[in-house]
């Protein structure tokens, strides 16, 4: 009988995903922070907003395989570097694909999902309303507005106010429709709570020089805990025969 510690893996992944991509340990965090608190919002069951926050910080992994050349460049990419770097979605679904781990499952569908639109502007499958699963709608809201407040080698840092009237009124580049519109609903009256997710955690140092580690409340009912070594509160490991 093989013990499997789903927290110790999913945190593993982002580790390795850091690797090769420029985001941040707080980054990823907050994504699934803000993916936690809009599952709650929209009265979800606890297991699934605590697994959320889990499976929401792999919504990049599958960058993993995409080239450094792409990933790292400054200034606009070419169309075919952003054909490559379109790839991370399937790629991400590949690596979590068919576990019989529930976080990891979430974590697949996020990863295939969190381009997609809900207008049907997204990829890679262009899918439309609830054809994508709500976890990666839900993600999907959680990283355009983290990527809005954080510079980016082709943009510098929203303001708070600017990237609310960006979700919520469009520039042409995000609009509104692109939006699960009870998410959207969701962040349009608790967007402040962004806000302070964002203001929260700029900064989550590395343990030992490997991985990542956080904690969203350590006292809270629903303790939430980025760990490398050691389980977090409140969570048990899966036993798989």
């Amino acid at each position: 009988m093989v013990v499997m510690d789903p927290i110790r893996i999913v945190n593993r992944l982002v580790a390795a995903s850091r690797c090769r991509d420029e985001e941040t340990a707080s980054h990823v965090v907050r994504v699934g922070r803000y993916a936690s608190f809009i599952a709650s919002r929209l009265g979800a069951v606890e297991d699934f907003a605590r697994d959320i926050f889990h499976a929401a910080q792999l919504h990049d992994v599958g960058k993993i395989g995409v080239p450094d050349y792409v990933l790292r460049k400054r200034g606009p990419l070419t169309s075919d570097e952003r054909v490559q770097l379109r790839r991370h979605p399937k790629i991400g679904a590949g690596i979590l694909g068919q576990s019989n781990m529930s976080i990891l499952r979430i974590a697949a569908d996020i990863a295939l999902g969190h381009h997609e639109c809900w207008d049907g502007s997204g990829y890679p499958n262009g899918l439309v309303g609830v054809e994508n699963p709500l976890a990666a709608r839900i993600t999907m809201m959680a990283d355009v507005y983290d990527a809005l407040r954080s510079v980016r080698a082709y943009k510098r840092a929203y303001t708070h106010q600017e990237a609310v009237q960006i979700i919520l009124d469009g520039d042409g580049r995000t609009m509104p429709g692109q939006f699960d519109p009870q998410v959207l609903d969701v962040f349009s009256a608790t967007h402040e709570t962004f806000d302070s997710i964002y203001r929260g955690f700029l900064a989550i140092p590395p343990v030992s020089g490997f991985g990542i580690h956080g904690c969203i409340n350590p006292n809270s009912e629903n303790n939430m805990c980025l760990l490398v070594d050691g389980q977090p509160a409140r969570e048990q490991p899966q036993t798989f025969s």
